[in-house]
């Protein structure tokens, strides 16, 4: 029975969206662009826009009714049935919010060619590296064969046309091993260099985000402040005009 009542009181107490919040949700969602966040940081984009609308609505305003109603919105817009949304609202209200979200849905489209672009930038790089490993252990292994078999040495420049005068003698397995060794650790090297490459652009996209995020506060904050400052002195108008 209590849990009954509960439910029934969240229901009697769900966010109602109208034109004037589904306007203030969009443009929190084009400041925080939550469909272009970092592997891993989606959530915290929504936390983000939902924690904004909060300030503006209340704490009725939930991350969960944001989503659903941005899905909503996104939906209704590339099924041109957003009309169908009326609820309250004026005419100006209802164009902006058409336009919101036609600048949502064209900075998704560039958002989802950047990422497959990067992708695809990505699997070319790793087939590169896959080859080059391949072509380079496949050279250094052709090249100490050719040296041994020919009874040269393989001097540092990697030039094994001047043989060395002495003796022929058949090659020793350990020759072979250490030059192999070197190939490798060079061919290691270079990917950790890769590795480390990619480690320090996530860093940079990490502070990237930080700072971005601290200006969307700021500008919030001051947008905060104006509108409470217009609503003070619109509150002393009225109580002004009561009073003649």
């Amino acid at each position: 029975m209590e849990e009954g009542a509960s439910n029934e009181n969240k229901r009697k107490h769900a966010f109602r969206f109208k034109a004037a919040s589904d306007v203030d949700l969009l443009k929190e969602v084009i400041h925080v662009q939550p469909f272009d966040a970092p592997f891993g940081q989606t959530k915290l984009r929504w936390d983000e826009v939902a924690d904004q609308v909060t300030d503006i609505y209340g704490d009725v305003v939930t991350v969960m009714c944001c989503r659903k109603r941005f899905d909503d919105l996104m939906s209704a817009f590339k099924h041109d049935t957003v009309k169908a949304l009326r609820a309250s609202g004026t005419e100006e209200e209802y164009n902006e919010r058409e336009q919101l979200l036609q600048d949502i849905s064209d900075l998704i489209t560039e958002s989802n060619d950047r990422k497959q672009a990067t992708k695809d930038d990505r699997i070319n790089k790793h087939n590169k590296r896959e080859v080059d490993g391949e072509l380079i252990r496949s050279a250094a292994l052709g090249q100490i064969k050719r040296a041994f078999e020919n009874g040269t040495k393989i001097y540092d420049n990697g030039d094994p046309s001047i043989p060395e005068k002495r003796q022929r003698r058949d090659p020793e397995p350990a020759d072979f091993m250490i030059e192999f060794a070197g190939v490798m650790k060079a061919s290691n090297e270079l990917k950790r260099d890769e590795i480390t490459l990619a480690q320090r652009k996530m860093d940079l996209d990490e502070a990237r985000f930080a700072y971005e995020k601290a200006e969307r506060e700021a500008r919030f904050n001051l947008e905060k402040g104006e509108r409470e400052i217009q609503m003070k002195m619109m509150m002393e108008l009225v109580k002004k005009l009561n009073k003649d």
